[in-house]
C-alpha cells in the first residue's frame, strides 16, 4: 500500500488552489498629501508633482476623492490650515471600512 501525503492528495483533487484565490489581492490604494508642494498632484507618490495633476502628492485635502478601503497619508511634520470647516463624506462606506 502506497502512502500519499495529504498535501499531494489535495493538490491532485484541486482543493488547495481555490482556497488561496483572492488572498492578498486588495484593490485598496494609498494616497499621499504634502501641503508644502507647489502643485496639486494625483496623490500617487510621496514626492511633489512637477505640474498640476501630475504624478505626485496632493497639496490639499480639498482635492481628495475618498473611497472605501483606501489609505490617505499626510507628510509628517506638515500642516494644512483651513479657513472653513471641511466635511469628509464617507459615501456608502460602512463604519468598519473607514477604520
Amino acid at each position: 500500500m502506497k502512502i500519499i501525503k495529504l498535501r499531494t492528495l489535495l493538490i491532485g483533487l484541486g482543493l488547495v488552489a481555490p482556497m488561496f484565490i483572492g488572498i492578498g489581492h486588495s484593490h485598496a490604494a494609498t494616497y499621499y498629501l504634502d501641503p508644502d508642494c507647489a502643485y496639486n498632484g494625483n496623490g500617487a507618490t510621496t514626492s511633489c508633482a512637477g505640474s498640476p495633476g501630475g504624478a505626485g502628492a496632493y497639496n490639499t485635502w480639498k482635492s481628495v476623492s475618498y473611497s472605501c478601503g483606501n489609505s490617505y497619508l499626510q507628510k509628517k511634520g506638515t500642516t494644512e490650515i483651513f479657513t472653513s470647516t471641511e466635511r469628509i463624506s464617507t459615501g456608502s462606506c460602512s463604519e468598519n471600512e473607514m477604520e
